[in-house]
Parts: structure tokens; sequence; C-alpha cells
């Protein structure tokens, strides 16, 4: 229990080491001028769109500053959020259906605000912007175009408020966008049908270029005329290309037609509008870890022969992987640790009931083990970091050629590898413990009670933890 203690005070300990104060990370800021500022921006988990960003140069020497939507252009956090300032028209109409009213509003504001870009393209970007109200899609063609809000309504229609009625405008924004930009949004078929198109070019020509010479600055080109097969092939391929464009136009018209007003559809549409439909994942930050920890391991065996416990204080090595649940907060982190250690058992003889004297040989245990693993950043700063964890693990045990032998005033019995140890066990650690710098991991753990015996009546064999170890971390994506 004391060791449970010092856990529970490593802890809270841990946020006296820091002198960071709020949740900074690394990211930039573009003033009114233009010009780029990079740094550390305060993120807070942000359910409305913020209107005011606290901003320092570096962690430490630095003053706060406070940037607002009046003296920057943009701001953001590296590999999450980017937001520019807009001045938008806003909708002030309610999408809640308590909060709904008859007929359509279209009451709105006028704002200066930071929009978050969601994603961006040859064609169109796509923003979103939350407030008390709701949350509402923006859309423009360009960085220097005021961004139109993509339009969505709920409403009560007549006063009987029998039915509630929506507005889709924001399909036929986007049936609009896709009309007039044509994408094919397949890259590989975008690529056929460029092909296509200069196959096509050369066909009217009815020649082909066959080779590139270079000759000092002058390039120049050897042609032959097509032949009637070749030109047959090209105008097939223009017609393929052809008819693959209606298909993705199809394909896009049925995604707007079924699309709901929520973020991952509008992304989708956006993406597939600038030619690119492909599912692409934000980067998951991860990291890789290798450690070395000293483990004390505590055996011990009760049963016709009571031996004392035993502990074993040996080394571990580690090997293991960290990923962000969500890289925005990065609160929690998933590990996956596999490791290796090595642990001897000394029992001392004695005595049973009956005055029988009861001896063990050395046991050597070699465990290879597999744990993953949750952590939660309780103290969470890009600097220093203060963590709970807890996990289970898989082990995988091998051991020595140990005996236990039985002797009494008459008789000796020998038996080998008695009590039987498991050789698969689980058990449930965990751990406290501090990052510095990002790199370096310091940490106290504890593994409950596992039971050790397997087919040996009478006796039951328990095995507890205690680790203390470092680790360092490698290889950020």
């Amino acid at each position: 229990m004391k060791f449970l203690y010092y856990l529970l005070v490593l802890i809270l300990i841990a946020p006296i080491f820091s002198n960071a104060q709020g949740t900074y990370k690394h990211g930039y800021i573009v003033g009114l001028t233009g010009d780029t500022v990079k740094g550390y921006i305060e993120y807070k988990k942000w359910e409305k769109n913020p209107d005011t960003i606290n901003f320092r140069k570096d962690l430490h020497d630095s003053p706060v500053q406070t940037f607002t939507v009046f003296t920057a252009r943009e701001f953001a956090i590296k590999g999450s959020d980017t937001y520019r300032r807009y001045i938008i028209n806003i909708s002030q109409d309610h999408v809640d259906k308590a909060k709904l009213k008859t007929g359509i509003d279209t009451n709105f504001i006028a704002q200066n605000v930071f929009l978050q870009i969601l994603t961006t393209g040859n064609n169109v970007t796509l923003f979103s912007y939350t407030d008390s109200i709701k949350t509402r899609y923006y859309v423009s063609e360009s960085m220097y175009e005021e961004p139109r809000e993509l339009a969505y309504r709920v409403y009560y229609q007549g006063k009987t408020l029998g039915g509630i009625q929506t507005d889709t405008t924001y399909r036929n924004q986007f049936r609009y966008l896709a009309l007039k930009y044509k994408p094919i949004v397949d890259t590989a078929k975008a690529k056929a049908a460029a092909a296509a198109a200069l196959a096509a070019a050369a066909a009217a020509n009815q020649v082909a270029v066959t080779k590139q010479i270079k000759r000092k600055s002058k390039t120049t080109y050897r042609v032959k005329a097509l032949s009637k097969s070749a030109i047959a092939k090209v105008k097939n391929q223009r017609i393929a290309a052809e008819r693959d464009s209606v298909a993705n136009a199809d394909t896009l018209a049925t995604m707007i037609t079924k699309s709901k007003y929520v973020k991952i559809d509008l992304v989708k549409i956006a993406k597939a509008i600038n030619g690119d439909t492909k599912e692409k994942f934000d980067t998951i930050r991860h990291w890789w870890f290798a450690g070395l920890a000293i483990n004390d391991n505590v055996l011990g065996l009760n049963g016709p022969a009571k031996f004392p416990n035993s502990s074993s204080i040996f080394p571990k090595i580690s090997l293991g992987y960290n990923v962000f649940l969500n890289k925005k907060t990065e609160r929690m982190v998933f590990r996956a640790e596999l490791s290796l250690s090595a642990n001897k058992y000394n029992f001392p003889d004695t005595k049973d009931t009956s005055g029988a004297v009861n001896s063990l040989s050395k046991i050597r245990q070699y465990t290879f083990s597999v744990a993953p693993q949750l952590i939660y950043n309780i103290y969470n700063e890009i600097e220093f970091k203060a963590y709970i964890n807890v996990g289970i693990s898989a082990n995988l045990s091998a051991y020595n050629k140990y005996t236990f032998t039985h002797t009494s005033s008459d008789t000796t019995i020998v038996k080998d590898k008695y009590p039987k140890l498991s050789s698969f066990w689980f058990n449930v650690p965990i751990k406290a413990g501090v990052v510095i710098d990002n790199h370096y991991e310091f940490y106290l753990g504890y593994a409950f009670p596992a039971t050790l015996t397997s087919g040996s009546p009478g006796y039951t064999g328990k095995l507890k933890q205690y680790e203390l170890g470092f680790n360092y971390f490698f290889g950020f994506n």
C-alpha cells in the first residue's frame, strides 16, 4: 500500500515542476500586415469558434499576447486546426426543435469572425462556424472572396405547428459549383482523360510524337503519321474518358442529393468538387519509445509448505508505440508495449504441519509481455506532462528445471517443476509518471497480484510487481 501512496503523491506534486501556464501548442499567427509569427497558441477544446487567442513566442520568457479578429488575419495550431478571419453574414434561425419558429426565418447579422477551414482545394474551400445558436457551414471559391453560408433551415409550416419543414438550399449551392467546375473526381480517371485529350489532339493532326531529341539549348521532335488502328484506339480512349467523366458527375450528384447538413458529408462533397474523392484521414500523432526499468517481483507460494515471499529485483527492457486518441487535446494516449524480463526467486527451507522439511531450488523465470494501455495526461503541456496509466498485460513465461524436495523422517520425495507455475498468465498494471520535453519519461508502476500456479492442488502462487522505469521517445510523425 505504501507504493500506491507514493504513486498518488507523484501525481499530486507533478504540476509543481512545470512553469508553463495553460495548454500551449505549436502554431503561428498571421498579423494584419501579413507577417507570420511562429510560436505557441493556447489551445482550448473550443465548442464555439474563438474570437480571442493567447499567443507566446516561447513558453517561458515571452509575455502572453492576445489576438482578436481585429488584430489577426489567420492562426493555426500545428497538425490541427486552422482559422481565417472573414466578415460574413450569419443566419439567426434555430435548428433545435424546441426553438423552431413558424415560417422561414431569414434574419442575419454581419460579423467579423474566425472561420475554421475544414478542407480546401483548387476550386472551393469549406469552412465552419459555431456559436450559441448552431453550427453553420460556408463555402468560397477564393481565399479573397467572402464565404457564403450554405443555407439550411428548419421551421414549422403554418399555424398548427403540425409539420416540420427543412430547407436544403445548400444542396443547390453545391449543384451549382459541381456544374461550374465539372470535376473528374477520380485521380486515375483524370489522368486517363488528360491522356485521351492529348491523344485526341494528335489524332486530329494524324501525327504522333515518337522521340524527343535534346541538342544543347534546342529541343526537336520527330513525328510520323498515325495508322488507322492507332487513330481508332485514340478515339476509343476519348470516348471512354468522356463516359467516365459523366459517371463521376452522376456520383457527385448522388452524393449531394443524399447528403445531410453535417461535417462529414459536406467535406466529402467539397473534396469531390475539388477533384479529390479519396478518403484522407487526419494525421494521427504517434511515436515510438524504448525503455529500461527495474522490476521488483514478489512471488508468494502458499500450500502445505508455507514458503515466505521471495523478492526478485531484475531489469526489464521494453519497446512500444504511443498514439494520441485526440490529437487536439492530447489528453488520452493509447500505448502498446512489448517487454522482456528475467527474475530469480529463492525460498528458504520450511517445515509443514507434519514436521517434514520442504525445500525449493532456485526458480528462474523469463517473461515476454504484451501490454495495451490507456494513458490520461492529468497535466498536459508541451514541455511537461504528468499522467496516470492503466492496462492489461498478457504474459508468456518460461522456467528453469527447478525441484521441490519433501524430506520426512523416513522418506525423501523429489518433484520436478513443482508447484507448477503458469506459462501464460495475465495481470493488471497501473503507472504514474511524468514526461519532460516530449522525450524523457520517468514513472512508478505497480501490478496487482496475479495467480501464477497451474495444476498443483493445494498450492496457490501469487505474483505482484513494483516498477521504477525510464522511457525515451523517438520517431514522432
